[in-house]
């Protein structure tokens, strides 16, 4: 009875140790995953930025122009 029971031990024993690594390399295609998307998210948020920035360095200059060319000379921004 033992010698019968040993391969399905051993068996049983491969295939958790199979499972085990499957499981890793699903979890890691799941991070990498992840990775990426993160990757894309922070190139959006780059442009974002960056036509903020440029918004509102126009803003600015329009002010500079705007208070230069005013009647009153003391405005100041």
């Amino acid at each position: 009875m033992s010698q019968e029971l040993n391969p399905k031990i051993k068996i049983t024993r491969t295939l958790v140790k199979i499972s085990k690594e499957l499981g890793e390399i699903a979890f890691l295609e799941y991070s990498l995953k992840n990775v990426e998307l993160l990757k894309t998210i922070k190139q959006e948020l780059d442009t974002i930025y960056k036509e903020y920035v440029k918004r509102t360095n126009s803003k600015k200059r329009i002010k500079r122009q705007n208070a230069t060319t005013t009647k009153n000379p003391n405005v100041l921004l």
